[in-house]
């Protein structure tokens, strides 16, 4: 097998199984291909079970694939939970032991074959992260760059000649929130099964959290990049309990959210023994938690080893024109007046809103056999509404369904800017770490200083 068949095959969406080589044969039916000193050739049926851990970890099995790592002997650790209890018969004290489960651990050493000789650019670039519904979006941008023009817009990927800005699929979220509604569901009434299905639910919360690691951790090694993230994500459509759960423990892995010593050690852990970085260039003004202000002499930015912004306006604000749509909206008044056409006059603008979907009947049917959404196209009816029914059709129009019906996108997937001049439309999740990339200049960076320090004129 070639470097190229193997670097695509690491790149690929994969699982990781061993076979535990047990006399009676264990885990779960699977087909893949056997990695050892070689990759083999044909895919083969057996028996095993699947590995789960910190995305690090996972990381480093797969470098085995290209051959920068090498895999050692491996160990089956089996941690047995026992039920006890302190019984006395004729005075005498006895210790009765039930077990209730075995939870197992693999210990997999590696050894790195080639260490890199060279240093790799880390800083220069950035990737900002939106954790979306069901997607995360992504923007890479060259922090040199945006220093030298002061436009902040993704850099071209030098694999596909196109923006690197987009969004990526999670699949362990949509199994998460399927499972949410089914526990709610039987919540009220089989207690037993709701403190059974608490436990299913963690360890799933974990499970989904490392994949989302994993996929912004390869995004950052790809590019060579530091990542951004939102310092906090709340109020999804679906599931948001859970998704809350699993994206807060997803930002402590990069950012400094609290000095708990409980997540700082579990940050070092998985960083293998690392805390905190600081940028060689690029300077940040200290946030004085009583003013809520970054104020005083800048000093070297500081990441764990990413940033952190707040993410107010980033999923409203439109990438094109910079306006925000529903916040002019909110500022009309308790009576807005619409015009023929769906038009809204503001200060800021002409604004269009939609109500609904006024298309042929052939146009439904090639979209449908095309597998597409259309956008809503028939115009807010004219006349007078009040503030509660404009904002709901000024919602409904700022986010519609994507284009492509066989997208994991959630039902907001398609951000539509409501401004007449402007009319841009895009992934939601993708324009919104665009937004991240740009807030986190606009709000962090001390510019003339990072300029300086970077040798940039």
């Amino acid at each position: 097998m070639g470097p190229g068949q193997k670097a695509l095959l690491a790149q690929l969406p994969h699982d990781w199984y061993v076979k535990l080589g047990f006399r009676k044969e264990a885990g779960q039916a699977i087909e893949g291909l056997h990695i050892g000193k070689k990759i083999a050739k044909k895919i083969k049926k057996t028996r095993g079970a699947r590995l789960m851990g910190p995305s690090n970890f996972l990381n480093q099995i797969t470098q085995t694939l290209t051959g920068g790592v090498v895999g050692k002997e491996w160990m089956l650790i089996l941690d047995w939970v026992f039920k006890n209890k302190l019984v006395f018969e004729d005075g005498v004290p006895l210790l009765q032991a039930q077990p209730l489960r075995c939870e197992p651990r693999l210990a997999v050493p590696f050894e790195q074959k080639d260490l890199p000789k060279e240093s790799v650019g880390l800083f220069d670039h950035m990737v900002a992260i939106d954790l979306g519904e069901r997607e995360i979006g992504y923007a890479v941008f060259s922090v040199k760059d945006i220093l030298q023009t002061g436009e902040v817009t993704p850099i071209i990927d030098p694999l596909t000649q196109q923006a690197a800005n987009g969004a990526i699929s999670i699949a362990g979220v949509r199994v998460l929130i399927n499972d949410v509604k089914g526990h709610r569901s039987n919540q009220s009434t089989n207690s037993k099964l709701s403190q059974n299905f608490n436990t299913r639910l963690e360890k799933l919360r974990n499970s989904v959290a490392s994949e989302v690691v994993q996929k912004i951790e390869a995004l950052c090694a790809r590019f060579n990049a530091f990542p951004v993230l939102e310092s906090s994500v709340v109020n999804f459509q679906t599931g948001s309990r859970q998704l809350d759960l699993v994206y807060g423990d997803v930002v402590r892995h990069f950012v400094m959210l609290d000095p708990t010593k409980a997540h700082i050690d579990a940050r070092k852990e998985h960083w293998m023994g690392a805390e905190m970085w600081k940028h060689p260039y690029l300077m940040a003004r200290p946030f004085d938690r009583p003013t809520r202000k970054r104020t005083g002499k800048p000093v070297p930015l500081n990441l764990f080893p990413g940033a952190g912004v707040h993410p107010a306006e980033t999923s409203k604000k439109c990438t094109k024109c910079g306006r925000n749509g529903l916040l002019v909206l909110r500022d009309l008044g308790e009576k807005v007046q619409v015009m023929d056409g769906g038009l809204l006059e503001t200060p800021d603008g002409q604004l269009r809103l939609m109500s609904g979907w006024a298309y042929a009947e052939a146009d439904f049917k090639r979209a449908r056999r095309d597998k597409r959404n259309l956008p809503m196209n028939k115009p807010l009816a004219a006349g007078q509404y009040n503030q509660a029914a404009i904002h709901r059709f000024g919602k409904q129009t700022n986010r519609q369904k994507a284009f492509d019906m066989r997208s994991s996108g959630s039902s907001q997937s398609r951000f539509q800017c409501l401004f007449a001049d402007c009319m841009a439309t895009y992934h939601a999740d993708a324009g919104a770490a665009i937004n991240i990339g740009r807030k986190f200049f606009t709000d962090k960076i001390a510019w003339e200083e990072s300029r300086l320090k970077a040798g940039v004129r």
